[in-house]
């Protein structure tokens, strides 16, 4: 059971990382950026959503959804996702800090166009397949034996 109080302090967390992103991506309206039609600063706002929201929001969520699903497993299950989520989780917010915050143009071929909005839904997609691929495959195997 002492897994299962590591799993609840993660869905606390997470839920708390996930507010913070939605305050970021409202920056104009909770005071951080100007609210005056005159002098609407709309590169404060894009800096606050695309930089640091969109990332922490699409990640959290991910983070979230796997978190729920960690609750109802074995301890087998939640260790070996674990192991996963202790390289992937850096390596993940490292490469949405390295992502650029808008695209760098040049071809013009869309696909190839990569921002911190493409990576931010690459990187939590992916961990959220991962993890999932993982909980399912470590749970069939658990209850195989």
């Amino acid at each position: 059971m002492h897994y299962k109080k590591k799993i609840l302090a993660q869905l606390v967390l997470t839920a708390l990382v996930l507010c913070v992103s939605i305050l970021l991506g409202n920056s104009d309206k909770i005071g951080l950026c100007s609210t005056n039609i005159a002098s609407y600063d709309t590169s404060c706002v894009t800096r606050y959503e695309e930089s640091f929201a969109q990332p922490i929001f699409f990640l959290s969520l991910s983070l979230l959804a796997t978190s729920i699903i960690l609750f109802f497993v074995r301890e087998e299950v939640f260790k070996s996702w674990r192991r996963f989520a202790y390289w992937a989780v850096p390596i993940s917010i490292i490469i949405l800090w390295l992502a650029p915050t808008s695209t760098p143009g040049g071809i013009g071929i869309s696909f190839l166009d990569f921002s911190k909005q493409t990576a931010s839904w690459l990187v939590s997609s992916a961990f959220l397949l991962i993890s999932l691929w993982i909980i399912v495959s470590r749970s069939l195997r658990a209850t195989s034996k």
